[in-house]
């Protein structure tokens, strides 16, 4: 489930719950579900990539910031991949 909230009393209620701080829950800004078009971003591969953990560094770091709990499964990790641009080309398909 999934609960977005423009409300800075709100956001901050939540971040500051020990759930959130122990990363149990999360929360996602409203700037990123706006309608403005998002500032495009090159598609980047990375061919060092040959096992999933590392796909997973790779999507939790910089620029991309996913919160681990979207990233649980190889499934989530190349579904988030293909909505950021980002390629994996040398990762089984195991």
């Amino acid at each position: 489930m999934e609960y977005v909230t423009s409300n800075k009393q709100i956001q901050n209620a939540i971040e500051s719950d020990t759930k959130f701080k122990e990363g149990l829950i999360g929360v996602a800004s409203s700037e990123s579900k706006s309608d403005e078009p998002k500032e495009s971003v090159e598609p980047k591969e990375f061919p060092e990539v040959t096992v999933l953990n590392d796909a997973v560094a790779v999507l939790r770091g910089d620029p991309y910031r996913v919160h681990y709990s979207k990233l649980k499964s190889r499934e989530a990790v190349m579904a988030i991949a293909k909505e950021l641009g980002v390629s994996f080309p040398n990762l089984p398909n195991e």
